[in-house]
């Protein structure tokens, strides 16, 4: 199975001993990393001394019971994959996070990768602009129809697969918008 590819900066490569200066910022390095790879990630355990952040593929889906009616017809994306960072909070006297430090990194997995087209909408890698959001939620103040907003967010990203927000997410959005407007 794939375990990274070789196009990918080596700066960008995790590894054991590197230091940060929050858990914010140790965990932005790997998204950056799952991004330019082609995987999501998920936040583990939240331990006072550790944090466990993964590939968003690890797990498995448990079986149904052959009695059990499916109740949707969804198949899982959870593969078991073991990819995984482990940070450790380094502390001081006071109890207080100095810097969080790269304990372990395991960077084999178990799926094929995804293009950068097929990443760009996953929620670890959504770009979250506060501007265009900002802009997305006055659209929906003024009762501009969703069609209209989704044509908008088009011409001004050149295209459909440039958009950085899917139609369900401004969906989503716009039904947030109007229920706190009430």
């Amino acid at each position: 199975m794939p375990m990274q590819e070789d196009s990918i900066d080596p700066k960008l490569v995790p590894r054991p001993g590197m230091s940060f200066r929050t858990e914010a910022d140790a965990t932005a390095f790997f998204a950056e990393y799952a991004k330019a790879v082609g995987f999501g990630i998920n936040l583990g355990n939240g331990k006072p001394y550790s944090r466990i952040v993964r590939c968003d593929k690890e797990g498995k889906c448990k079986p149904r019971k052959k009695d059990s009616p499916r109740k949707r017809n969804k198949t899982t994306k959870k593969t078991g994959c073991k990819a995984k960072l482990k940070l450790q909070f380094v502390k001081n006297r006071f109890k207080q996070i100095e810097r969080v430090v790269i304990e372990q990194a395991h960077l084999d997995h178990n799926h094929k990768f995804l293009t950068p087209k097929e990443t760009q909408h996953m929620s670890s890698h959504k770009e979250k602009e506060p501007v265009l959001l900002e802009y997305i939620d006055e659209l929906h103040k003024s009762e501009v129809p969703p069609q209209c907003v989704k044509n908008i967010m088009r011409e001004m990203h050149g295209g459909d697969e440039n958009v950085p927000i899917t139609s369900r997410d401004l969906e989503n959005r716009r039904v947030v918008t109007l229920l706190s407007c009430i």
